[in-house]
């Protein structure tokens, strides 16, 4: 035999499930929104590594103080580039490439004093894609990652608004250092715009590894008066079937 109580829970969940049938209440089951084109450093549309010296096809240098590397393609700098000998791997005092993510740079190779960049803010450029349903005002959307620069880093922006990352330490090559963005994101391209000081002339060059997510925002659970009227209301029906039933 049935319970109250389990009559009872039956009833309620068939309310809700009513109330979102007919649009009465929104059902509180969302997806997540996925970020997609959103690349390491030193990688390829498959998240591989890139050979050394191979163009990163994801990252641009879109501000220099250096005008010949102005919006030029950016470098994989890897375990057989070399700095001006004996400094190897790319640089002695750089965190080294990971499984995941290499250094960049505006150049192949500097085995020779002429690339040798000179003291300033370089900017580098990648951009992504969030789906023309996103919502700003509404959905959620978020970045985590690491970054290391030469020499300190002062900003990351998405589409030109600051997120107020930075690394302070001229010394933010010794390793990998965490970010997050949580706002800032519009529906379809945008853009990252990570940006550091050279203190130079010298070594200059990124590693960033991230990955991203959006969460549009939960939709609101019918409230308790609801389910008790939506809950009252199939009561109601069942009392009078059964009561017409008896009638007969």
């Amino acid at each position: 035999m049935i319970s109250v109580r389990g009559v009872a829970r039956a009833v309620v969940v068939a309310a809700v499930l009513v109330s979102c049938i007919n649009g009465i209440a929104p059902c509180a089951w969302a997806d997540t929104v996925p970020i997609n084109g959103l690349f390491n450093t030193g990688v390829n549309s498959n998240g591989g590594l890139l050979a050394d010296g191979a163009i990163d096809p994801h990252y641009t240098l879109i501000s220099s103080p250096n005008q010949a590397f102005l919006g030029s393609n950016t470098f994989v700098f890897g375990k057989n580039s070399t700095w001006l000998p004996p400094f190897e791997y790319p640089f002695p005092f750089w965190t080294p490439n990971t499984l995941i993510s290499q250094w960049i740079t505006p150049f192949t190779d500097s085995s020779f004093p002429l690339t040798w960049l000179p003291s300033g803010v370089y900017t580098y450029s990648t951009t992504f894609f969030l789906p023309d349903t996103f919502n700003p005002s509404a959905d959620e959307a978020f970045i985590t990652g690491m970054w290391a620069t030469d020499n300190n880093a002062i900003d990351i922006l998405i589409n030109g608004q600051s997120t107020g990352n930075s690394i302070p330490t001229n010394g933010a090559f010794y390793s990998l250092h965490p970010f997050s963005i949580r706002s800032g994101f519009e529906p379809g391209l945008n853009t990252l715009n990570f940006i550091f000081n050279n203190d130079g002339p010298g070594a200059s060059g990124i590693q960033v590894q991230m990955q991203g997510d959006g969460i549009p925002e939960p939709a609101p659970v019918p409230e308790p008066v609801s389910l008790v009227s939506g809950a009252m209301g199939l009561a109601c029906v069942g009392a009078y079937l059964r009561r017409r039933r008896r009638m007969r």
